[in-house]
């Protein structure tokens, strides 16, 4: 790296340490609300392809008539917005705010994923208010190992941030190419690893499942990671309601010890779980969901194309 290009770098540094700052100063959930409908409306006007591709994914998906999906597409955009303004909110995350401010689709299971002695796969999607789990999860499970498994963006600075935020309280952030041996160990000793499981994925690290009625690249990494260390897996999703107030939703967990089958046959039943859970959360919150992503990019490979090969 030249000196040019390593005192811009520095310089972007400060500007994201600053913008942290400020954010973390000056924003609570209220604030945050509103400057998530500001964001998601100055992404609505300034990114006509995100727009094209949410539009279209909603009518498709969702079988909307044009004038729905684009209200539900703008609403959604507004919603993605907040999540981005929430990254910088898990330090005002307390027990207290915990109390007041979040209640649970179900106390008693929460409490027993909160005791047992497992190893832990939660997984997620970009769904809600998915950058507040973390500092949930720090609380909760103060006692145990745990991992946030990421994909970081390309520029390594705003990744920094991120994982600052998403660290608090002492979540590990673990980058999703370096995460089997890590990941393993921490499963080993009773630990909880967590993943964003709803991504496009490459052909080499996926499977193909139905998703919204299409098939779509799932990552297979967790169902992997689970079944080789007998991990309970656990999907869990925070609904925002509004007004600073959200639903920890969970579903009940799967046994990976339980599973019948060869090794694949359970990779599969895994991945099936954890997709179906996040399907499932789509449908009844559509708004909440990351629509602008380009979710059904990775195809099969057509039959055609083996045959010839």
């Amino acid at each position: 790296m030249n000196q040019d290009s390593t005192h811009i770098s520095s310089v972007r540094s400060l500007a994201y340490t600053a913008l942290g700052a400020c954010c973390t100063k000056g924003l609570d959930f209220h604030r945050a609300s509103l400057l998530g409908a500001l964001l998601g409306d100055l992404m609505w006007s300034a990114s006509p392809r995100r727009r094209r591709i949410a539009i279209n994914a909603i009518a498709d998906r969702l079988q909307k008539d044009k004038a729905s999906a684009v209200r539900l597409a703008k609403e959604n955009f507004r919603q993605t917005g907040t999540a981005f303004a929430e990254v910088f909110l898990p330090p005002k995350v307390d027990h207290r705010f915990i109390r007041s401010n979040i209640s649970f689709s179900d106390p008693d299971q929460f409490s027993r994923m909160e005791n047992i002695q497992r190893p832990i796969v939660g997984t997620t999607g970009h769904f809600g208010a998915w950058e507040l789990l973390a500092p949930i999860f720090s609380l909760s499970f103060s006692s145990r190992q745990r991992q946030i498994i990421v994909k970081h963006p390309k520029d390594l600075d705003f990744a920094a941030l991120i994982s600052h935020y998403r660290g608090f309280g002492g979540n590990r952030i673990v980058s999703h190419d370096q995460a089997a041996h890590l990941v393993l160990r921490c499963l080993r000793r009773n630990g909880i690893s967590a993943f964003l499981v709803d991504h496009n994925t490459k052909r080499s690290k996926s499977t193909f499942l139905p998703f919204l009625g299409r098939e779509a690249s799932v990552n297979i990494g967790p169902a992997v990671l689970a079944v080789r260390s007998k991990a309970l897996i656990w999907p869990i999703f925070l609904i925002r309601k509004g007004r600073g107030r959200y639903i920890f939703h969970s579903r009940s967990s799967l046994d990976t010890a339980e599973l019948t089958g060869n090794m694949e046959e359970k990779v599969h039943a895994a991945a099936l779980f954890y997709t179906r859970a996040v399907q499932d959360m789509v449908v009844r919150y559509p708004e909440q969901w990351f629509w602008m992503h380009q979710r059904w990019r990775t195809r099969p490979v057509e039959k055609k194309t083996l045959e010839r090969a």
